[in-house]
């Protein structure tokens, strides 16, 4: 029982005392947070955090022998985990447009599920391996796909994890025929959360081209495939079922207008899981004015959009154009929000950013064209606009700004807060103050209901590109965080976590004795011991 005991107090010990690390986010919204050395080009970077409050930076440089895979990882302080510039994951060679090739998954369990593509095999010919890495920058496994089979090009990897905590990969490849024909395939494959192969399946494969997939889980280990195809680029969805046999009789074409001929597909498509397995797919397209278009595809087939052909114009101000929106399904009211830039096609100096809010029948609730977060102006160029849940029942939309209409200058990057009915509730925040030219803002979602973490990237020399982040509030002010000491610095409980004895976290209490940890939002928190029969 003494020993039992001991290993209890060893295991609590080791739950709080990486509470008690060093502030390390910048305060000062004039310096901001170098993610990684200034000496680096980058070509392609993805950033995502977990439950734990660890946050990824997966990103690739250029090298001697072509292109590096790295990852850095910093803790809920700021604090980077894997030296100055991160653990190399691969070194492989590989081709330069690993932007387009590249994409990080962190799963349930808060590890990292990178997928790699690279030229190992000979010139241009490609292998997608998946490597699973945890919080402390260990490999747990790594895994080539399709056996191993080499192709000619692969590109567009997605990643959708299932109910029984494998992972569902899909992507584009080329290759030929016996008779030297074009052949394009969407294939996907189910790899285990060992990292084991358990079905590879072809869902196309034609002469006609196709592109893009994208994934969503659709409940039941299945998943929800949307894809482009031949060269008008039709939008596509296909359910697979849990074996990785179809789900649906005929695939379902929802789209056939096309797109905008100068610009690259996967920038003209967003898509975001729905509740009850479904999807939320935004479009950009070419009809008249580059309209952009919004549907809600059920796993059953059907449409949850009341309308003609189950889809809507998130505006229907005709003498404008408007860029991809990004979207955000909002759980505290069932309702869909987005925020876009909105432009003159004729003058598009003449822009600004607004948002729309849409019903789960396809209603636009703020009218006709939405609500101006900024109004048209000329005076200023508005970019990369996100939309993401704040406290209260609030929403905090984000994007960057640089004044006149020139391509250089100092760039400020913003946070404004709405509430539900879309009246701005809290003023405009600056939280990245000096005069970088920085591009390319991206946010997380509000985490441990309490702040933001905010990149975005800067070139200290033509040659280098450095990725620098920030630590916001809701209220935007740039605070530095203590140990789960929150922007609001009240005693709301922020989250609640549970272990089993060997401290392994786990989604609920189960038979025996489990740890629980409660954690608030003015540092305060609570472990105790459950038992359970």
């Amino acid at each position: 029982m003494f020993i039992f005991m001991k290993k209890i107090v060893l295991i609590l010990l080791a739950i709080v005392l990486p509470l008690q690390m060093a502030m390390a986010w910048e305060e000062d919204p004039y310096v901001n947070d170098a993610v990684i050395p200034d000496t680096y080009n980058v070509f392609g970077y993805d950033i995502q955090s977990n439950l734990n409050g660890m946050t990824y930076v997966f990103y690739q440089t250029s090298s001697s022998g072509g292109i590096t895979m790295r990852l850095q990882v910093l803790d809920r302080d700021g604090q980077k985990t894997l030296g100055g510039d991160g653990v190399v994951v691969s070194d492989e060679a590989n081709l330069s447009y690993t932007s387009v090739n590249q994409l990080m998954f962190v799963d349930r369990e808060g590890n990292a599920v990178l997928p790699v593509s690279d030229c190992r095999a000979g010139n241009r010919q490609q292998l997608y391996t998946i490597y699973k890495v945890n919080e402390k920058g260990e490999t747990l496994w790594s895994t080539t796909l399709n056996n191993a089979e080499v192709n000619g090009s692969l590109a567009n990897m997605q990643v959708a994890q299932v109910e029984d905590g494998g992972y569902v990969f899909a992507y584009f490849r080329y290759g030929r025929d016996a008779e030297n024909n074009n052949i394009y395939y969407v294939t996907l494959e189910k790899l285990s959360e060992d990292g084991e192969s358990e079905w590879i399946s072809n869902v196309y494969e034609e002469g006609t081209m196709i592109s893009y997939p994208y994934l969503v889980n659709a409940g039941e280990g299945r998943v929800m495939l949307i894809y482009c195809v031949g060269n008008n680029y039709d939008l596509t969805a296909q359910l697979i079922n849990a074996d990785g046999s179809l789900g649906w009789d005929e695939p379902l074409t929802f789209y056939t207008g096309g797109f905008s001929p100068i610009r690259a597909i996967h920038t003209a498509i967003n898509v975001k899981p729905a509740p009850d397995g479904g999807a939320l797919v935004a479009w950009m397209h070419v009809a008249g004015t580059y309209e952009t278009q919004l549907t809600w595809i059920r796993n059953d087939r059907t449409f949850a959009f009341e309308t003609e052909d189950g889809s809507v114009l998130v505006s229907n101000n005709s003498t404008m154009s408007r860029y991809l929106p990004n979207m955000l399904y909002n759980e505290d009211d069932g309702n869909i929000y987005l925020t876009y830039r909105q432009f003159d096609q004729s003058h598009q100096e003449n822009q600004g950013i607004y948002m729309q809010k849409i019903s789960p029948k396809g209603e636009l609730l703020w009218g006709e064209e939405g609500k101006p977060v900024v109004e048209v102006q000329s005076e200023s160029q508005y970019k990369y606009p996100s939309i993401q849940r704040a406290d209260n029942g609030n929403l905090a939309v984000f994007y960057q700004s640089l004044d006149g209409q020139a391509d250089s200058g100092p760039v400020g990057s913003y946070i404004t807060i709405f509430d539900a009915d879309g009246n701005q509730v809290r003023p405009l925040q600056n939280f990245s103050t000096n005069d970088d030219t920085k591009s390319a803002l991206g946010t997380t979602p509000l985490l441990d209901n309490d702040h933001y973490l905010a990149w975005w990237t800067v070139r200290p020399t033509s040659s280098t590109l450095q990725i620098m982040m920030q630590y916001v509030c809701p209220d935007g002010s740039t605070s530095g965080v203590q140990p789960l000491i929150s922007c609001d610095n009240d005693q709301k409980l922020l989250r609640e976590e549970c272990f089993d004895v060997a401290g392994k976290r786990i989604s609920a209490p189960s038979k025996g004795v489990s740890i629980l940890r409660k954690v608030y939002a003015n540092g305060d928190e609570k472990v105790e011991k459950h038992l359970a029969k």
